[in-house]
């Protein structure tokens, strides 16, 4: 039940949110992220996929600092241009520590604005 009430919270916000473990396994994602990586990448993401296979070279070592950071308690936030399909987008991250009872998770919360290139 309780999974079932975050997935309908995460559901209905317009951020974007991912919330994954120290390995990068996606543990929860809402369906505005979905929708997201759908568009700028082509590919789905689900439960259990590892994040870092969504990755480009050009973000890929962003990523994996910002989430270490997150790790060790660190809130990160950065902004990049991705270009996904006939139009750019500055996207801005926020990468949290989420604690739970049996450890740090990071939490990805991704807010985005299109510009047209």
């Amino acid at each position: 039940m309780q999974l079932e009430l975050l997935q309908i919270v995460l559901d209905n916000t317009s951020e974007a949110i991912v919330l994954y473990n120290k390995e990068f396994k996606v543990l929860a994602i809402n369906s505005r992220m979905k929708e997201l990586y759908r568009e700028l990448s082509d590919k789905d993401i689900d439960l259990g996929y590892d994040m870092r296979q969504y990755l480009n070279a050009t973000n890929e070592r962003t990523f994996h600092e910002s989430s270490q950071k997150a790790i060790n308690g660190q809130k990160q936030v950065f902004d990049f241009f991705s270009i996904g399909g006939v139009s750019g987008k500055w996207l801005n991250y926020t990468v949290l520590p989420v604690y739970e009872r049996g450890g740090t998770f990071c939490r990805s919360h991704v807010d985005y604005q299109r510009y047209s290139c």
